[in-house]
This record gives structure tokens, C-alpha cells and sequence, in this order.
């Protein structure tokens, strides 16, 4: 089933060999109320031209619609299928956000946003880069801040691509100090609700977990297990994803968190910001984001208003997979997306 959940990618990729490059065809306002329907999101983005500057050439050969000529449909099937996939197994949502911010922070089931295609693989990978960039699940404000500054997003942007933690799953191991043994202490982190902390206890009992990290499983591997935390954390708490660089799903039977309500549809991310208000973040970087004025702010405005926080994911997420890409003749097209050719 995982590997012909690839086939249709695999299909549209092998295509573009035998294809021409196309030419190519704000984020600091005050926070306000928009439409939430994904034609004027779609319509909106395209419009909005100075959100994603880039000044590299490279960005200026990808398109919406690439293939419109050897494959029309193309984007409409990819889509199709990844619901087909995301109704079998939920982790893929996740699993698709995850490899999307590892590749492109790097080498650079919610809202929905167009995304331009025509870009090549890297002919090498790059896990020192993952495990030195990306940002520390543990990491304080400044620090949050600084690495996503010097990838080109401002506080804005930071704080809606972190609510990509809304769906997921998340390893006990990369919490645990903030619940037992916060900095040295022995006490808990002090800023975590004590109603979240019991809950978290309880999924997450004191113990050693101080085992390395294993590699993710492909997606023909078993299914990720999860298991809901009781009562009101069910209704207010959103687990964050593996996302970070180095929250990689670890064997099953390694205690995890998972997400505490269906982090997909019209109120994808607006629980996730609710828990950082009530000091219900999962990971002290994500709580982090109530440390700072600006960054408070817009934790407040995308906890009351999912639209405007599903625009404005759907911009960075643009922007994001816009930074340093390869087009022909540079890097290369993989039949198989996991290994370099």
C-alpha cells in the first residue's frame, strides 16, 4: 500500500523529463478578519505577490500548474490521493508537513494552498544540516526566533508555521525534563498548567527514555499507533508533530502523545493556539511563543480567528517551499524520493 501510495508522484515526476522549463508566470499588518473557503485563499495567495519574493532565479521557474500541458491534472490527483491515503492513515498529514519543513528550512490536512511545481531533488542529502540548523524543540524564544529570521520569516510567519504542531504525534522522551526535571531543577516547568501536567504524567510516567532516536518508517511500515489523553485535555490541548529536527519517530513501543482532537478541517490550528493561552503547550518552544509581545499577539488572533490563521499558514508554507529550490538541469529527479540517484 505505501509504495503505490507514491506511484501517482513517482508518475507526474517521471513526466517532467520529458518537459520544457516554464517561465515563471506581507506579512506585518495588524491582525483582521478574512474568508476561510479555499477559492479565496487560492485566489488571494496568487494575488499576492510581494509575499513571496524571492531573490534567488531558481524560484521565479516554478508555477502553479506546471504540467498543465503533459499532465492537466496533475495537482488534482496528487490531492485526491493524499485524502485517499489520509482516510487509510492519518500520519501522513503530518508526515507530508514534516518532510516539506525538513527540506526546505534546510536546503532554503488543513488549509488548502496552491503549491508550484517543476522543482528537482538535491543529488545529496543532508543530516548534519538537519540535526545543526533546524530549530531545538527546547529552544527559548530568541532563539526560535533567530533561526527562522535567518531563513527570511518574521514573527509572523514564525508563529503560523508552528501551528503546524497541530496534528502529529510527539515522543514522551522530548518533554519529559519539563515535567519532572525542568533545567536541573527536579520540579516541573513552572510555566505549564498544572492540570496539563498531571495529564501529561500520566501518559508519560517518570522513567529513564533516554534511548537515541531510530530513523521514521517509510510509510509501508506499520501503522503509527496513538492513543488519546483523557477528559479536558482531549478538548484543549493539540499534540504537536515530530517536526523538529530531531523528533523522529521512535519505535512503537516508545510512550507518545498524540494529537487530542481532529487537528484537520476549518479549526485546524486554532486549539494548538488555545493551549499555548491557557500554558498547555506540549513543547517549551511552542509555549515559548506566549514570551513575547508580538509573538502573544498572534497566538491570541489565530486562537479566535481560524481563518486568518489558515491564510496566513498558507502563505509561509509558500514561501517556505519557494527557498533555494533546484530546477533543470540542476539536481535530479528520484524514482524513488527516499534515496539519492
Amino acid at each position: 500500500m505505501g509504495k503505490l501510495s507514491f506511484i501517482v508522484f513517482v508518475l507526474c515526476i517521471w513526466i517532467s523529463f520529458k518537459s520544457t522549463s516554464h517561465s515563471s508566470n506581507g506579512s506585518n499588518s495588524s491582525p483582521s478578519s478574512v474568508n476561510s473557503d479555499s477559492a479565496w485563499v487560492f485566489q488571494d495567495i496568487l494575488l499576492d505577490g510581494e509575499a513571496f519574493e524571492d531573490p534567488q532565479a531558481s524560484a521565479r521557474l516554478l508555477e502553479y500548474d506546471f504540467y498543465r500541458d503533459i499532465c492537466p491534472e496533475a495537482e488534482k490527483i496528487i490531492r485526491t490521493r493524499v485524502h485517499q491515503l489520509f482516510k487509510i492513515k492519518a500520519a501522513v498529514a503530518p508526515a507530508l508537513v514534516r518532510l516539506a519543513f525538513h527540506d526546505c528550512f534546510v536546503e532554503t490536512g488543513g488549509p488548502f494552498y496552491p503549491l508550484n511545481t517543476g522543482r528537482r531533488d538535491s543529488t545529496a542529502a543532508f543530516a548534519d544540516s538537519a540535526t545543526n540548523e533546524l530549530p531545538s524543540p527546547h529552544a527559548d524564544l530568541s532563539e526560535t526566533l533567530a533561526s527562522f529570521s535567518s531563513k527570511g520569516f518574521d514573527e509572523r510567519e514564525t508563529v503560523s508555521l508552528l501551528g503546524a504542531h497541530s496534528i502529529g504525534v510527539i515522543h514522551c522522551n522530548f518533554f519529559q525534563n519539563r515535567l519532572y526535571n525542568f533545567r536541573g531543577t527536579h520540579q516541573p516547568d513552572p510555566s505549564l498548567d498544572s492540570e496539563a501536567l498531571n495529564q501529561m504524567r500520566t501518559t508519560c510516567p517518570k522513567k529513564d527514555l533516554s534511548a537515541s532516536p531510530a530513523p521514521s518508517p517509510d510509510f509501508e511500515g506499520s501503522p503509527l499507533p496513538t492513543s488519546r489523553s483523557p477528559s479536558l485535555y482531549n478538548e484543549l490541548l493539540a499534540a504537536p508533530p515530530a517536526s523538529f529536527d530531531n523528533l523522529l519517530l521512535l519505535p512503537s513501543k516508545t510512550q507518545k502523545l498524540a494529537m487530542a482532537y481532529d487537528g484537520t478541517g476549518p479549526n485546524f490550528g486554532t486549539v494548538y493556539y488555545r493551549s499555548l493561552l491557557q500554558g498547555k503547550g506540549i513543547l517549551y518552544a511552542d509555549q515559548q511563543l506566549m514570551a513575547g509581545e508580538e509573538t502573544g499577539l498572534w497566538v491570541r488572533a489565530y486562537a479566535s480567528d481560524s481563518s486568518l490563521y489558515q491564510r496566513d499558514f498558507a502563505l509561509a508554507m509558500m514561501k517556505l517551499s519557494n527557498r533555494n529550490v533546484l530546477t533543470a538541469p540542476r539536481g535530479q529527479i528520484r524514482l524513488n524520493c527516499s534515496r539519492v540517484a
